[in-house]
């Protein structure tokens, strides 16, 4: 059989003209809008402008929508006597992005508590670049400077996850033709306090179906998460804080409890994750097992506290907290 070199050069041509065109279209993606990313930019925004009000040295909570919603930095200040910024954004924009946004919240002198989903443990770990549709979608609609900033072959990585619905969607909101959102519920940053804090999601509030406050978190019950292995995101952030004169401190994320999870699987996962942080010298607080509560006190995710859970944890946090914000 005869092969056509000519056939194969159009066929590599127009494949490559094709990735071309795909390209430039998602590049024009950068500044586009879009609603789905609205809530987290929304929600850091007044996050980073509750850091920058206060002026003597504050704990700031760092993490995914699990202590944007578990954590009360309001009743933390109360009892531990000091500023609190609840700074906990969305897990869905990944360690490395969260970590960064963290930085531009804290001062030196300044106390961070990391608490972050168990999920964000496998997106950081040995190196290997977290990218995912959330993430590059936030970044191409509200964070343009720093896809700019990534290195060329995280680009390549961040472009290739962008879907072709959501080029649609960001030539929409390029032309403004993109619809706003009306009702978004409690998934507003009009609520939040001045210390950063959820506002509204109170048990009352639930929503009708609210099946995934009761959903399984693998992770605890098939163990993925390894110790002695490399998370450069947490790796980096710790130098940095370090040479910034901050203290780091860790905790678990709050969960709903299952029938299926034992006290010698939480008790494994607590020697874990406990170890991520002894290589890193971050103290870590609290247990896996006390970081559940009852599934009635969630609001609508297995991360997601209602107000009146927020109180309890944050009184238990108080607690854990204490020996270690207010040493020298």
């Amino acid at each position: 059989m005869k092969i056509s070199w000519k056939f194969f050069a159009g066929f590599s041509l127009g494949l490559a003209a094709i990735i071309v065109i795909y390209y430039q279209l998602v590049l024009l993606q950068l500044g586009a809008k879009t609603e789905t990313s609205r809530w987290a930019a929304e929600i850091i925004e007044k996050k980073i402008t509750a850091s920058e009000s206060i002026h003597q040295p504050k704990l700031l909570i760092l993490g995914g929508s699990a202590s944007h919603f578990g954590v009360n930095a309001m009743e933390l200040e109360r009892l531990l006597g000091m500023p609190v910024v609840n700074g906990a954004s969305f897990a869905g924009l990944g360690p490395g992005y969260i970590l960064k946004t963290g930085e531009r919240m804290l001062k030196p002198g300044d106390t961070v508590l990391l608490i972050m989903e168990y999920e964000m443990y496998l997106y950081d770990a040995r190196g290997k670049p977290y990218v995912n549709e959330n993430l590059s979608d936030f970044v191409f609609a509200r964070d343009p400077e720093y896809f700019r900033n990534l290195s060329w072959t995280e680009k390549f990585q961040m472009i290739s996850t962008v879907p072709l619905n959501r080029i649609k969607r960001g030539l929409r909101s390029r032309n403004g033709e993109e619809e706003r959102w009306q009702d978004t519920g409690v998934y507003t940053a009009r609520i939040l306090n001045a210390r950063g804090d959820q506002q509204g999601h109170f048990k009352s509030a639930r929503p009708a179906n609210r099946a995934s406050a009761t959903q399984l978190n693998g992770i605890v019950t098939s163990a993925p998460l390894e110790k002695n292995v490399s998370h450069p995101h947490l790796e980096e952030f710790c130098k940095w804080a370090r040479a910034k004169n901050i203290r780091v401190i860790a905790t678990y994320p709050n969960l709903a409890r299952h029938p299926n999870y034992t006290e010698a699987k939480l008790s494994e996962l607590s020697t874990t994750v406990k170890s991520i942080f002894d290589g890193l010298h971050v103290p870590v607080v609290g247990t896996a097992w006390e970081a559940t509560y009852s599934p009635d006190l969630f609001f609508d995710t297995m991360y997601h506290l209602t107000l009146e859970g927020s109180m309890i944890r944050s009184a238990d946090l108080a607690k854990q907290l204490q020996p270690y914000v207010h040493r020298n």
